[in-house]
């Protein structure tokens, strides 16, 4: 996916980083949602851990809580991996901000 457009500016307030991080959380789900597979029967909720380059690209994934099922692990690590690449982080997000975890539910 890319962006174009004027170049970000700067985010200069804490708070204007921490809304920006909350709006690339919620494209970070959008698309890895829309990987997620349909149909699945299996019910449970694995816990993913993803980190980020600044530039969207995935360093490392891992399962963080399993969901007891490890089929269901599996497509979950697998929708993460299958979503790479992601949008570009906002400027002024800090490397350390790149790390993500996230429930994928299976009902």
């Amino acid at each position: 996916m890319s962006i174009s457009g004027p170049a970000p500016e700067r985010l200069s307030t804490a708070a204007e980083r921490e809304s920006a991080l909350e709006l690339y959380r919620a494209a970070l789900w959008r698309q890895i949602d829309a990987h997620r597979p349909r149909g699945v029967t299996m019910r449970g909720t694995a816990m993913i851990r993803f980190r980020l380059t600044p530039d969207g690209a995935l360093i490392e994934s891992a399962v963080s809580r399993t969901s007891g099922l490890i089929q269901l692990d599996k497509i979950a690590l697998r929708s993460v991996r299958q979503a790479a690449p992601f949008p570009r982080a906002p400027t002024g997000i800090a490397d350390t901000q790149l790390t993500f975890e996230i429930p994928i539910n299976f009902r």
